[in-house]
């Protein structure tokens, strides 16, 4: 009887065999579905993590897309559109210089639009807290803030310690 192929095997015997067979398969399907479900929502979780942006990161995102035209890519003041304005614009990575300290609130109050600055609300420099909301697509004021300080983040970290050519 060791040697008898399945069919000859009694009908109860055969069921129950084939039974525990496709238990066995999907135990093991089960098992290999749960380990990619696992593998999957690991590297989901990593490339999240590989993703997420520091806010000096995001800050430099915002002021490549829009202050490099004026400010240039270096924060000097040199950008394309420079020479158009009626003023120049300033070289952001002497405030600290100016000021003594950096102003971060006065900054992002700059940015938004809501503090007046010479050259700012002449129509140069639009006042960025709307901007984001048309061009960004941001509704949430919370966010234009958070975007807004940002910026202000990244501009801290291009200061100077001292005036350029000393």
């Amino acid at each position: 009887m060791k040697n008898q192929p399945m069919m000859s095997m009694h009908p109860f015997r055969r069921l129950i065999t084939v039974m525990m067979g496709l238990g066995v398969l999907f135990f093991l399907a089960l098992s290999c579905n749960n380990n990619a479900n696992e593998a999957a929502a690991t590297e989901t979780e990593a490339v999240a993590e590989s993703t997420a942006k520091t806010p000096v990161q995001e800050g430099y995102e915002f002021y490549m897309s829009y202050c490099t035209m004026c400010h240039g890519e270096d924060g000097k003041g040199g950008g394309v559109l420079a020479d158009s304005l009626k003023m120049p614009p300033l070289d952001l990575t002497t405030i600290t210089l100016r000021r003594a300290e950096f102003p971060k609130d006065i900054l992002a109050k700059i940015i938004a639009g809501v503090e007046d600055v010479p050259g700012h609300g002449t129509g140069d420099m639009p006042a960025w807290q709307e901007t984001f909301k048309e061009a960004e697509r941001i509704t949430d004021d919370a966010v234009i803030t958070e975007k807004i300080n940002n910026i202000v983040a990244y501009l801290e970290t291009i200061q100077l310690d001292e005036w350029p050519g000393e």
